[in-house]
């Protein structure tokens, strides 16, 4: 099963992007086909089963697939893998704490033989859909970054933002960047020490 791509911190000004909320959680996967439905999960790096350390995420992840399954089927996708990102209110660089509620958000998408999809189309294929990440902007410059990091950019996580610019090739995937909030890396700095860039 595919992992999620990495996501650059370099910067590309100028592009046109969709601009999504950057949640602070695990990312989770699941393998979509129209025979299984979901039958395969994973964290980033390995696949997960009812024993595993995010194995609380399996039930909430299956919460999604009736809507998820009835859009791949009308596209007559054969399989697609569905990345989200589980996390609660009290979520952490990676860490979650006993007890938290936690939820599980649809952050993106990729079709077997195809890849990741477009950013445009992620937008109107889920539009309408409940815990799916939201666009909140179509532009990014310089000044957005400077109000990340302050904290002012509408509709940023206390994490930062993920933007995706569209490729002029089809099927070609995003490229992809994130920007992030001051107060948040000063926190991961404090809490992880020499391995705090492993979570920027």
């Amino acid at each position: 099963m595919k992992h999620y791509p990495s996501v650059s911190r370099e910067p590309r000004y100028g592009a046109p992007c969709y601009v999504f909320p950057k949640y602070d959680g695990s990312n989770i996967r699941a393998e979509w086909s129209p025979k299984k439905g979901f039958s395969k999960f994973g964290s980033r790096k390995v696949l997960i089963g009812d024993d595993a350390l995010l194995a609380a995420a399996i039930p909430l992840l299956r919460e999604h697939e009736d809507a998820l399954a009835k859009i791949f089927r009308g596209e007559r996708w054969e399989r697609v893998i569905c990345f989200f990102e589980y996390w609660g209110p009290k979520s952490f660089a990676g860490l979650h704490e006993p007890g938290d509620v936690m939820s599980t958000t649809l952050i993106d998408l990729d079709v077997f033989k195809r890849g990741q999809i477009d950013p445009r189309d992620f937008i109107k294929l889920t539009e309408g859909l409940p815990n799916v990440a939201q666009c909140i902007g179509t532009r990014f410059n310089a000044e957005n970054a400077g109000q990340v990091r302050d904290g002012t950019f509408e509709g940023q996580t206390d994490e930062g933002v993920v933007c995706k610019v569209p490729s002029s090739r089809k099927w070609e995937p995003p490229y992809m960047f994130k920007s992030k909030r001051s107060t948040w890396i000063e926190r991961v700095y404090a809490l992880h020490g020499s391995r705090a860039e492993e979570f920027l």
